[in-house]
């Protein structure tokens, strides 16, 4: 198994799958949404079926029985290793753990969270200080 350190790490135009549908898969979904030949296909989850963002998610079992050849995966849980055995252990050789990238990414998205908070505080602060000054 490979890190996904980067979206460039990636091949392109290839069948592309994210194991995990939870906050970290929809993060990393978003990122490689973004990028020229990285078409993320669907999502894999060990206990859920449906549709997530227009994507299908695919239960694992059914991921395995119909998964298109040469097929990529990158696993955004962490659950990592668990979900790389089970990946191995039917035969999944282009396996990412996009884990620490699906980190990464959500520790970036709290932090513009964050400051466009702070921002807003220090514009009512200001707007406030000019009423007493007045």
């Amino acid at each position: 198994m490979l890190t996904l350190r980067h979206t460039s790490d990636l091949p392109k135009n290839t069948p592309l799958f994210i194991f995990g549908s939870g906050a970290a898969g929809q993060h990393v979904r978003k990122a490689l949404g973004k990028v020229p030949g990285l078409t993320v296909l669907g999502f894999i989850d060990s206990y859920k079926s449906g549709t997530l963002d227009g994507l299908p998610v695919h239960r694992f079992d059914e991921f395995i029985d119909s998964r298109p050849a040469q097929s990529v995966v990158v696993i955004a849980s962490m659950y990592v290793n668990e979900m790389a055995e089970q990946l191995a252990g039917k035969g999944m050789v282009n396996v990412y753990n996009g884990y620490p990238y699906a980190m990464s990414l959500i520790d970036q998205a709290v932090l513009i969270k964050n400051l466009m908070v702070v921002g807003t505080v220090a514009a009512v602060i200001a707007v406030l200080a000019g009423w007493f000054l007045f």
